[in-house]
């Protein structure tokens, strides 16, 4: 009787939406080995070796699998194991205890800890934030040696909720799954990776379900309520038409949001808010073109550097992002020079002094952005040129990402300048005058806003690093992620004076980041007069629609209150109580 037993466990709310299946429960391997091998020394070597082919192999074919599904965030992180996977210290390192008659299983532990802690000594975040990665090839590879079967698409049965402890790099090919209608996560943040992939396929899920596990058997009735952060194991019949009738009512809005798909963003008195895509592949620019959106407000190029080959070339850049201005025709593409640094990894990229850009001991702080453009003049040149070049087929702009003073900005724009001329001197065909803008997203950047305005087209404000930076949070961080937040009183007052600062120089202020899907965030943008949100594909017909409901006429006045309040609890209560009543919110 005590499986039968129901139980509801509270956690953090991914994806709104409900999902009722079975429970598909993935547990840690914990892998027992002895230390000597019982091989000989050449058995052991050509065991391990064809365990990597295998593993190599595997992660090729997931890479595969998540660009066509357009996960090019998630394909980075695999990408980046790749890499890590053929470092030849590793694997060298590897094959010494192997020699001395270990384990391939030993050695690899050994090995593999022995980096971590060497990560964890650095003090440096990028590798810190590596070490779930080499966890992740180390439990990979330790499946592989000990011969158990992986969890696979095809091993996941109908209406199934799958259960594990943490939504690593390992299981995201798998939420592609037909036969998955939710996902349960004893840890993981609401604005870590995984979550951004979870609200980008739009599955039901529930994240930091703290000790759910021990609760949960396979094959147990289950509901997921992304919406509100619930999960029932063996719901009662009463939790049933509960959640059925939720469930009823998130389907209706969401075929409510498709009466906008292809409709131009206005308020309900007729404000224009656009509502653009952010992407960063082909198979995103596609998704973003079929679900109507209005522009690419944030083309993330960098995830075409990230790859094991090295940089792209002039040629390689301009057709893909020629591609790119074709399809949206007219319509505004964005294109953000190379973001890479902090958690981007780039190891072809060598530091001016000659360490390793990835070494850099604070490399939130350290080389990224423009600051890294600028120290690779020549492979910040080539793109330049490749996106000029494309600009001659479509309504192209240039975004220049992290900067912090106005030297920074007028160093890249002669950049510009000299790709001009050697486009010019090359004889090929490419567009004068490119409009050129700025991701604002220091706070440097935003002190000197008014500055700013002076000099470039537009600014496109970007919340996750802004409101990272603002409050001293790292995002992924679960330790501090209770101080990362858009609605801190501090991110309000500074995003109130960047839209006022763009409006009253004439220049275009659009708004990109995961809280610009967040109805509350929206209504204060249209009240202070942003021109648009840059939003995840999935996402351009709801915020389309949310906009829709919302009023212009009035709502500075009535959203003047939160600019002098001290605190998140007094701006969520103030915005919780009066929204419905102020504003006609779909």
């Amino acid at each position: 009787m005590s499986e039968l037993r129901r139980r509801v466990i509270k956690g953090t709310g991914i994806c709104e939406g409900i999902g009722e299946g079975k429970a598909f429960v993935i547990r840690q391997f914990k892998p027992s080995f002895q230390a000597e091998s019982s091989l000989s020394v050449e058995e052991e070597i050509h065991r391990f070796k064809k365990a990597l082919e295998k593993f190599n192999d595997e992660l090729d074919d997931m890479i595969k699998k998540t660009r066509s599904h357009s996960a090019a965030g998630e394909a980075e992180i695999l990408e980046a194991q790749l890499i890590l996977s053929q470092d030849t210290s590793l694997f060298n390192k590897t094959l010494e205890h192997i020699k001395q008659g270990y384990s391939s299983e030993y050695a690899i532990d050994g090995v593999c800890t022995e980096c971590i802690e060497g990560f964890m000594r650095s003090g440096d975040r990028s590798l810190i934030d590596r070490t779930e990665d080499i966890r992740d090839i180390e439990q990979r590879m330790m499946v592989i040696l000990s011969e158990k079967k992986q969890p696979d698409m095809k091993d996941i049965p109908e209406n199934s909720i799958l259960f594990c402890d943490e939504l690593g790099s390992n299981l995201l090919p798998l939420l592609y799954s037909k036969n998955l209608v939710g996902v349960v996560s004893q840890r993981g943040s609401i604005s870590g990776h995984a979550a951004i992939v979870v609200r980008g396929i739009t599955i039901p899920a529930v994240f930091s379900a703290n000790g759910i596990l021990r609760f949960v058997k396979d094959g147990q009735n289950i509901i997921v309520d992304g919406r509100n952060g619930l999960v029932y194991i063996n719901p009662s019949s009463e939790d049933e038409k509960n959640s059925r009738n939720l469930r009823i009512w998130i389907d209706n809005r969401r075929r409510e949001y498709e009466k906008y798909r292809n409709l131009p963003g206005l308020t309900s008195d007729g404000y224009k808010f656009a509502v653009l895509s952010n992407i960063g592949s082909d198979e995103g620019l596609m998704r973003a073109y079929e679900n109507g959106c209005e522009g690419i407000g944030l083309y993330r190029t960098e995830y075409l550097f990230q790859k094991k080959g090295g940089e792209p070339s002039e040629e390689e850049q301009f057709e893909i992002y020629k591609k790119a201005a074709i399809i949206m025709k007219e319509k505004d593409t964005v294109i953000r020079t190379i973001d890479v640094g902090g958690d981007k990894l780039m190891p072809y990229l060598m530091h001016p002094s000659g360490m390793r850009g990835t070494h850099e001991r604070n490399p939130f702080l350290g080389l990224r952005g423009i600051r890294r453009s600028l120290a690779f003049k020549e492979s910040f040149l080539r793109q330049i040129k490749a996106i000029l070049r494309a600009a001659s087929y479509g309504n192209v702009s240039i975004s220049i990402p992290m900067l912090t003073t106005l030297n920074e900005l007028r160093e890249a724009k002669e950049i510009i300048k000299e790709a001009e001329a050697e486009l010019t001197k090359e004889g090929k065909e490419f567009k004068k005058d490119v409009p050129v803008g700025i991701m604002l997203e220091t706070p440097s950047a935003a002190i000197l806003a008014d500055e700013f305005a002076k000099e470039v087209d537009f600014f496109s404000v970007g919340t996750n690093d802004l409101t990272q930076y603002l409050m001293c949070a790292e995002r992924d961080n679960p330790g501090v992620e209770y101080l990362y937040s858009v609605f801190e009183p501090a991110v309000i007052r500074v995003m109130y004076n960047i839209i006022k600062t763009a409006k009253k120089n004439g220049i275009r202020v659009g708004i990109c980041g995961e809280a610009s899907h967040d109805v509350n965030f929206l209504a204060m943008l249209v009240a202070w007069g942003a021109d648009g949100v840059s939003v995840s594909p999935a996402y351009v017909t709801e915020v389309r629609a949310l906009v829709a409901g919302l009023k212009m006429e009035g709502a500075e006045d009535f959203f003047a209150p939160v600019l002098s309040m001290g605190t998140r609890g007094e701006i969520k209560e103030f915005l919780h109580r009066f929204r419905e009543k102020a504003f006609e919110i779909a």
